[in-house]
């Protein structure tokens, strides 16, 4: 019995001391809606590619705005085994995927009021970049054929990267690339 009223006298001691029943108030943080683990890999990807494309980090606004429409992981997956395959017809597939998962993410955050002003220009870059197809690919081509050791790298490292579960740094990579490949 000693043992015990020992005991939560520690406990009340240490709690106290710890300022845990301070009377000082501090301010909530921001509730952020729960997203599944495999939903957060694919945010962290797109997060990602959004710095890496426009140079914006989307994350916060990627996260507040999911509303659970779509297959995020299912088309990364495949643009990242369109890299894969390599060569030029492999890299213009996986950035046209890239670019068509980036246009359709208002499907995915649809409801979303307060998207930020990066992810709007992210989805709007994508838009102008769809809007005349073979016009793209051919300046793709030409991109990859003047740019192909910096595309080549940096969709190694995507790769590798995504493989290693470093999904925000693979987005980066892919990114990179699929920027050099459209500018």
């Amino acid at each position: 019995m000693q043992k015990s009223l020992l005991l939560i006298s520690l406990i009340c001691a240490t709690t106290v001391s710890a300022g845990l029943f301070s009377k000082k108030k501090v301010a909530a943080p921001v509730q952020l809606k729960a997203v599944p683990a495999v939903l957060t890999e694919a945010i962290q990807f797109i997060d990602g590619l959004g710095v890496g494309i426009i140079k914006e980090d989307i994350g916060a606004d990627l996260q507040r705005c999911y509303s659970g429409a779509g297959d995020l992981k299912h088309d990364i997956t495949h643009a990242i085994q369109d890299f894969e395959i390599g060569g030029i017809l492999g890299y213009i597939s996986g950035a046209l995927r890239i670019i068509k998962l980036i246009k359709e993410l208002p499907t995915s955050f649809s409801g979303c009021k307060d998207a930020g002003a990066g992810l709007k220009k992210f989805v709007g870059w994508a838009e102008t970049q769809f809007a005349d197809i073979s016009a793209l690919e051919s300046k793709m081509a030409t991109n990859f054929l003047w740019n192909s050791k910096t595309v080549i790298g940096d969709a190694e490292d995507g790769i590798t990267q995504a493989k290693a579960g470093d999904y925000y740094d693979s987005g980066l990579d892919i990114g990179k690339a699929v920027s050099i490949l459209t500018q």
